[in-house]
């Protein structure tokens, strides 16, 4: 599992509170927070599976942003666009759930993280 998550996890990046250098702090709004929040608190209680379920409401969403962006090649996003587009985050995760999440308990705690980071993740943007 952890060779799953050192793949997969940018979370000192995402979650560090400085900003770019030479740029200033980003001010986070409430559903920011609440969002980035959640994914600290899942690494802080130090179990990477529900870390994964955490994670993918993200790997989904990038999917499709990418499979919906409408940007030229001359676009500084356009190579994130490309390298995103038309994947398929749950064969990623499929096995490692699958295999981990082995009992109701498990699942019904999996199920109760990945919707409300999926309400996290609209929040978040809908408050950008």
């Amino acid at each position: 599992m952890s060779d799953f998550l050192k793949n997969r996890c940018f979370a000192p990046w995402v979650l560090s509170p400085g900003p770019l250098p030479g740029e200033p702090p980003i001010q986070q709004t409430p559903a920011m927070m609440k969002y980035l929040s959640f994914y600290k608190n899942l690494l802080d209680k130090k179990d990477p599976l529900y870390f994964a379920v955490g994670l993918l409401p993200c790997a989904r969403l990038w999917v499709w942003l990418a499979n919906n962006l409408s940007t030229p090649p001359t676009n500084a996003y356009y190579t994130w666009k490309v390298e995103n587009m038309g994947g398929h985050p749950e064969k990623h995760y499929r096995v490692l759930l699958n295999k981990y999440l082995n009992t109701p308990e498990k699942v019904a705690k999996a199920n109760t993280i990945f919707r409300t980071q999926m309400q996290n993740e609209h929040d978040f943007f809908f408050s950008s």
